[in-house]
């Protein structure tokens, strides 16, 4: 079975990650290669249809990005089986020059390497973990939990981008993955409580194996279990979670983080983030493969599909002119200083209405309301308008 050899990362390994970071061009020129079972000529070419996300760019979906095998072997190696590591723990993958310890990349670690290299990404830190089942996901933005016990919320560090990596989804999951925005941004439930101030969006992006979403790293996002809580007064009795087959989430949640002196062409680098480092406390995975032989995962691995076979997915909207509003009730995450408000639940008014056409391409939702997207969308990402209360 392979080892798993751990690196604590706390405020003071911060600078010799820096330093570490600084120093790995040097090692890369006396050090071979190591062997993380991707040849450049197996990197994948950027989508086609690729836009590069900025900073007025909302949720982006696109499907087929993992084959169907690589989907399953990946939740069997997120799941515990073939030496993976099988836990929730956070862990941190440092990419490219700024990896000097030159460890083996697991399965896991090379998909999300060969995914933001089709996007073109060139994040250095990648903080990731992951989540089998369905769960009730309160609203919360991503931020680097060690340090936020100490930094005042308007300080919280941020991710650049978070995504979901989509593996296997159940018969009777409908838990879409909810993000928020607005033109000042979504980062906490007080933001959600700006009153009439509020004028942005929610985005419901429903899990299908081999999708991939990407969204701005400070944005607010949840899952609601049951698929309308935000519209129910209470729930009664417990959440089933098995047989996987029907209640069986798979993902693969990661955040890239900014590094010292990266910057991106919309502006989001180091700068927008005191510290320029990987989030405090997250360790590193030292995977080593077993006796079984170098790259035993290559035959029928798990890197993505080519860039050219990504599809995007459009993300529909209701027609302007035909909208009504209905009240949600929000839940959110954490204690009153991270939500940002006294109570645990925000209330919203959120976009209904019809729409004439249902065509897979024409950027419309048959969805009528939130609610009905929420309970009965399985495919089609869709985009509401929403106001404070």
């Amino acid at each position: 079975m392979p080892a798993v050899e751990e690196i604590p990362r706390s405020h003071a390994s911060r600078k010799s990650w820096r330093a570490a970071s600084a120093a790995a061009t040097g090692l890369l020129l006396l050090l071979p290669a190591p062997s993380f079972c991707l040849s450049s000529s197996q990197r994948p070419s950027p989508p086609a249809d690729f836009r590069k996300a900025d900073c007025s760019a909302h949720t982006e979906v696109w499907d087929a990005v993992l084959s169907p095998s690589a989907s399953d072997r990946l939740h069997s190696f997120a799941s515990g089986g073939d030496g993976g590591d099988g836990g929730l723990s956070h862990r941190i993958l440092v990419r490219g020059s700024h990896h000097a310890s030159h460890r083996p990349l697991s399965p896991l670690e090379r998909a999300l390497d060969s995914i933001l290299t089709a996007l073109g990404d060139a994040s250095s830190a990648v903080e990731y973990w992951t989540r089998r089942e369905w769960r009730h996901i309160e609203a919360h933005a991503d931020v680097d939990e060690a340090a936020a016990r100490t930094d005042a919320p308007a300080t919280h560090r941020h991710p650049r981008h978070g995504h979901v990596l989509y593996l296997q989804v159940g018969t009777e999951v409908r838990g879409p993955t909810a993000v928020f925005d607005a033109p000042r941004g979504v980062r906490s439930g007080a933001d959600l409580a700006a009153g009439e101030d509020l004028r942005g969006g929610i985005t419901l992006v429903p899990p299908a194996g081999g999708r991939l979403a990407r969204f701005r790293g400070g944005a607010l996002h949840a899952v609601p279990r049951p698929a309308d809580l935000w519209f129910l007064p209470f729930v009664r009795g417990a959440a089933k979670y098995r047989p996987e087959e029907k209640f069986g989430r798979s993902v693969v949640l990661f955040n890239t983080w900014p590094s010292e002196g990266d910057v991106e062409a919309d502006g989001i680098g180091a700068g927008e983030y005191p510290g320029g480092a990987p989030p405090l406390d997250v360790e590193e995975y030292f995977w080593k493969e077993g006796e079984e032989g170098a790259c035993a995962w290559e035959t029928g691995g798990a890197e993505c599909n080519p860039g050219e076979e990504w599809r995007g997915v459009p993300v529909n909207h209701m027609d302007e002119g035909t909208s009504s509003w209905e009240e949600a009730k929000v839940w959110l995450l954490g204690d009153e200083r991270r939500r940002g408000v006294p109570g645990r639940t925000v209330k919203i008014l959120a976009e209904e209405g019809r729409v004439d056409g249902d065509e897979p391409t024409s950027g419309k939702s048959s969805a009528s309301s939130l609610r009905e997207a929420l309970l009965h969308e399985t495919s089609k990402v869709t985009r509401f308008q929403i106001r404070g209360l």
